[in-house]
């Protein structure tokens, strides 16, 4: 007895058999769809691609757009550029193929589809605090279904140039706010924004980006402070100049004679921060109350002794009582400031 065997049918159809392969150079706006010919049929086709965000299938109705393919000729690729494409957004897209002239017919390859590139985030700013950098930007946007993600990588020594370099300071979130922590004081920081695009399956991540420097701050400084407001309750909410660690500043908040807690600090440099730093140092300038009551003192002292002064003893004793005051007040000023 002898083994037996199928034998596979060779197809001799006239029509052209096609297939589409996965795009490249996929860019924000733009690709490369690509293709075969398996099976040239009766001859060499024409092949057309069919492309559009909406999956029509295997017919010329309803897609929005079309491009001729370049074709060689033969059992070979095809491919074809399209440009004008929306960031962020899945595109679908069909390859017909046409040998109807040489005996054949119309065949299709079957959709298939890809997610292009997202845009960076777009107007990052940065606000340095302590040993930290709040971030806020605009993400970009994308197609319908689309979820962009925002990224934030960072280095020392220059901008991160892509989402997978650097080090990763913010992963991946859909909000247009957040922070780097952990950061060391004083030192310049570079940070680049990335996007990602999620549909489905399809992931892709923008090749552009947003940059911004920042350099956290260091905490408490000791330093001096120029040119404080007058105010009778010794606090001021006004702005203030100050040099702080050799450089200038703005400082904004609540003021006790020399020592303060600061709302906001801007320095020449042009940084910004909140919260309730400390700055501690030696105020130049005078708060009313340091200097209206030792003079109210000598004024009620200086009335009583013209009071007086047809008595002597009472005099001298209204004199040391005005002097122990007084020594008394200054003390006092120096142990609060």
């Amino acid at each position: 007895m002898f083994p037996s065997y199928e034998i596979a049918q060779i197809s001799t159809s006239t029509y052209a058999y096609i297939t589409v392969s996965a795009p490249t150079s996929i860019l924000t706006t733009s690709a490369t769809l690509n293709g075969n010919v398996l099976s040239v049929g009766a001859g060499n086709p024409t092949i057309t691609f069919y492309y559009d965000t909406t999956n029509y299938g295997n017919t010329t109705s309803g897609w929005a757009n079309n491009v001729s393919a370049t074709y060689a000729g033969g059992i070979a690729s095809f491919s074809a550029n399209v440009s004008s494409l929306a960031a962020g957004t899945v595109y679908y897209f069909d390859a017909k193929a046409d040998n109807t002239g040489s005996g054949g017919g119309v065949s299709w390859s079957g959709a298939s589809s890809f997610l292009d590139l997202p845009n960076a985030p777009t107007s990052p700013s940065a606000t340095p605090i302590t040993s930290q950098v709040n971030f806020s930007w605009t993400p970009a946007t994308g197609g319908t279904g689309t979820t962009i993600y925002t990224q934030i990588q960072y280095s020392v020594s220059g901008y991160p140039s892509a989402y997978n370099t650097g080090v990763t300071g913010l992963s991946w979130t859909t909000s247009s706010s957040g922070a780097v922590s952990g950061l060391v004081g004083g030192q310049l920081y570079y940070f680049s924004l990335f996007s990602e695009a999620v549909n489905g399956t399809n992931i892709s991540y923008s090749v552009a980006n947003a940059t911004i420097s920042a350099t956290p701050l260091t905490g408490t400084t000791t330093g001096t402070t120029t040119g404080l407001p007058n105010n009778p309750n010794g606090f001021v909410d006004a702005p203030v100049i100050g040099q702080v660690g050799g450089d200038n500043y703005v400082i904004m908040g609540s003021i006790l004679n020399s020592s303060f807690l600061i709302n906001s600090i801007t320095g020449s440099g042009g940084t910004t921060t909140t919260g309730t730093n400390q700055i501690l140092g030696s105020s130049e300038g005078k708060l009313l109350w340091e200097t209206l009551l030792p003079l109210a003192i000598i004024i009620f002292g200086a009335i009583m002794i013209f009071m007086n002064w047809k008595h002597p003893v009472k005099m001298m004793v209204i004199f040391i009582i005005l002097v122990l005051m007084l020594i008394i007040v200054q003390a006092f000023i120096r142990a609060i400031g």
